[in-house]
């Protein structure tokens, strides 16, 4: 009850006009819950960052970066602002943001549209080198992130709370081999130069899930929520390893194919590099293959080690498949290095 009063509070600081209908739109994180908006002026969705992500530069590094996206005609989902000229509200402790409801499908991961997806992230970062804009804030992604290992620690002991009857021994090997590819990987793409190479504002969540589709174009990106400056590699290694991975609706994870697609992980580099970006230098082309497996690793046992689950899913399932798929990927580290400079 509380919540639908801040919603009210923060709706009349906007000049939408009437209001015809207000249905809950489930799509997306669980943690950031959205409003779909039917005005006489058009539809609209609000949406409510997650708790505890009132960081305020973080906020205003990704709104002015999305105003400098759609200014050069790049397909984001407008901002509205407030009466007052503000580009978001913060109420009863929660951060509230408007934006102009795109209607569209996902990417539905054919290597036609997962080429599309390539390009689309390498003109979001020609724009980004050229972009004046920047941030003290800190924050930084997957990579040699101080993360894992307290995660790691708090694996057994969370899955075990959900799910009793695993093998804690199971656990623990499972766990400790992740490390060891963690650790591994985060060598190999320091030696490559990491810390040296340049920063710019990157999306940091490329994934099909952010990318609106109609009629096999891209017209929206959305989820500006992890925006930060890091090299741009990061967002093309986690956009390899999330558009070249598959899943199975429904099904155990202990069921989903433990590789990657290699044709559409192809697809995604060919139509990064068809956009013109900057990123070509083969030592960042290098560190992809590394870089993927930081990613997974690091994606599955946070938040597995924080509530024992993955989302919906079984945490002990998800962290078995994610340490398969980073083995398999570990064991073709040449092969998806050839495929990358083809």
């Amino acid at each position: 009850m509380e919540w639908l009063r801040s919603v009210t509070r923060v709706l009349r600081q906007y000049d939408i006009g009437g209001i015809g209908s207000i249905t809950e739109f489930k799509r997306g994180s669980r943690k950031s819950p959205k409003l779909l908006i039917r005005t006489e002026r058009g539809s609209l969705l609000l949406k409510q960052r997650a708790r505890g992500r009132f960081d305020e530069e973080r906020i205003r590094m990704s709104h002015e970066f999305q105003f400098h996206l759609g200014d050069n005609g790049f397909p984001v989902a407008p901002l509205v602002r407030t009466m007052d000229g503000r580009s978001w509200v913060h109420e009863n402790e929660l951060v509230f943001e408007l934006f102009r409801f795109i209607d569209g499908g996902r990417c539905d991961k054919s290597p036609a549209q997962t080429e599309i997806a390539g390009e689309i992230l390498g003109r979001l970062h020609s724009l980004s080198v050229t972009s004046p804009i920047s941030s003290d804030s800190q924050h930084s992604s997957f990579h040699d992130s101080g993360m894992l290992e307290p995660a790691i620690g708090r694996l057994a002991s969370s899955i075990l709370k959900v799910e009793p009857g695993t093998d804690p021994t199971r656990i623990e090997s499972v766990a400790l081999d992740m490390m060891s590819l963690y650790r591994e990987s985060v060598a190999h793409v320091s030696e490559l130069g990491f810390d040296s190479w340049d920063r710019s504002v990157i999306h940091g969540d490329w994934h099909p899930g952010n990318l609106i589709f109609i009629d096999g174009k891209v017209i929206a990106v959305i989820d500006f929520d992890t925006i930060r400056e890091e090299p741009l590699v990061i967002d093309l290694a986690n956009g390899a390893l999330q558009f070249s991975s598959s899943s199975i609706r429904g099904a155990s994870p202990l069921s989903w194919p433990v590789s990657i697609d290699l044709e559409r992980m192809a697809a995604f580099i060919r139509g990064y590099r068809e956009s013109g970006s900057p990123l070509q230098d083969t030592a960042f082309l290098r560190a992809i293959p590394w870089l993927m497996i930081e990613a997974l690793i690091i994606e599955a046992v946070v938040p597995i080690a924080q509530e024992g689950r993955f989302a919906d899913i079984s945490g002990w399932s998800f962290l078995v498949m994610a340490h398969q798929r980073a083995r398999w990927i570990h064991t073709r580290i040449q092969r998806i290095t050839e495929i990358l400079r083809t």
